[in-house]
């Protein structure tokens, strides 16, 4: 770590000498990272994804587009947990299905099957899927320059989560560009901004980045794609671009809804999932979604099928969902220990921004999750008299020592 800190600590100090946006040294860390053969851990932490990624959107606002991603939570949230203790560390490891070492290499599992399908995001064009499905997946730990982490946990980030090291300071307003510069590369630009807004406080900065795009085994046919009716959650009909086909796909059903099964060119397909006239989407229980996975896998029907195109894009204040999530005591005092050894961090901001774009061609979609950690602020003193001047009252401006009152005024309208 006294090594990493010395390469990094000149482009540190510039930054604290000048606002304008900082260069940035960036360096792999103290390991390298391991590649874990190991498929049942990685499904293990995947299907932990997808209950995540459930209740992250259970707790969004039902009258508004949301699109999650689950892999990016799930890897930043592994991520954190290397530096987890106490009932924060217990909170992450139920969440994630793994504690410990097992948890570690779980996540180093994931992206060891996911490897192959990685591509250089300069070359992804964010208007065309590619012929071949890439996800590009990348992870990395932004550290305030005032921060001395324990080496043990900038290891367990380079050596089970491929993740990178840089350092900034926070205190700089400019160094959101740090962070913003670094998402729009991992994202083709897709997504250009960093959501997290460093003050002072941040003592570091965790960000996961994932990209998507693969063409549809059968595109759509353009000239099939037209303005049909598609009813809102209040009621309303509206016309929507919506692509159409007849093909035979795989087809399932369970206690009211429906489900497709889209295959991209190679190892990627689509679910689409159809909800009871009534209900939302987001009220699918693991139970229902894992008898439609099976259904889905035995067998397949001729489908007239019809399915909005899309643009979207979402982002979720992951840090309002903590409680739904079983987190809540990653925003308490002393749950953070493991990343440097202080009873103050937690986390103090979590975000996901993603995109996603569907067509008769295929699918772009990416995805940022970001979790801010920060020091916690002095907690302030219980209040004893509640005093809002909210209605008429006496000003007077008085010399101390003497008394004289200099200005005396009944203010009945402050506007003037």
């Amino acid at each position: 770590m006294r090594r990493l800190l010395a390469i990094l600590a000149p482009c540190a100090l510039l930054l604290a000498a000048c606002s304008s946006p900082p260069e940035v040294t960036e360096d792999r860390g103290v390991a390298s990272f391991e590649r874990v053969n190991d498929d049942a851990a990685a499904r293990s932490l995947s299907a932990f994804a997808t209950d995540l990624g459930l209740r992250l959107l259970a707790a969004s606002e039902v009258d508004e587009n949301v699109v999650v991603s689950p892999a990016s939570l799930t890897l930043a949230l592994a991520m954190l947990a290397e530096g987890a203790s106490g009932e924060g560390a217990a909170q992450l490891d139920a969440a994630l299905g793994a504690s410990g070492s097992d948890r570690s290499r779980a996540s180093a599992a994931l992206l060891t099957v996911l490897a192959d399908l990685d591509s250089d995001p300069a070359a992804f064009d964010p208007d065309s899927p590619p012929d071949h499905p890439v996800l590009h997946l990348a992870n990395r730990v932004v550290l305030d320059d005032d921060i001395t982490p324990n080496e043990e946990f900038l290891e367990a980030l380079a050596h089970f989560h491929d993740a990178g090291v840089a350092v900034t300071d926070f205190s700089n307003p400019a160094s959101v560009d740090v962070l913003s510069a670094w998402v729009t590369e991992h994202t083709a630009g897709l997504i250009e901004e960093s959501a997290i807004e460093p003050d002072p406080r941040t003592r570091l900065v965790l960000q996961n980045a994932v990209l998507f795009g693969a063409r549809w085994l059968e595109p759509f046919e353009e000239g099939q794609t037209e303005e049909r009716p598609f009813t809102l959650g209040s009621g309303t009909e509206v016309s929507v671009p919506t692509l159409a086909d007849e093909r035979h796909i795989p087809f399932a059903s369970e206690g009211g809804w429906g489900a497709v099964a889209l295959p991209y060119t190679e190892d990627f397909e689509t679910l689409v999932i159809l909800p009871p006239e009534g209900t939302d989407p987001t009220d699918i229980d693991t139970a229902t979604l894992r008898a439609l996975r099976v259904g889905l896998a035995e067998g397949g029907a001729q489908v007239d099928l019809q399915i909005p195109a899309l643009d979207v894009t979402s982002t979720v204040d992951v840090f309002a969902a903590l409680d739904t999530l079983g987190l809540s005591s990653l925003t308490r005092e002393g749950n953070l220990r493991g990343i440097a050894d202080e009873d103050s961090d937690v986390v103090g901001a979590a975000t996901q921004q993603t995109v996603l774009r569907v067509n008769e061609q295929g699918t772009i979609a990416a995805a940022l999750t970001e979790i801010g950690v920060r020091a916690m602020a002095a907690m302030p003193e219980p209040v004893e008299v509640v005093f809002h001047v909210n209605r008429p009252y006496l000003f007077t401006v008085e010399h101390s020592d003497t008394g004289i009152v200099v200005m005396s005024g009944a203010i009945r309208d402050p506007r003037g």
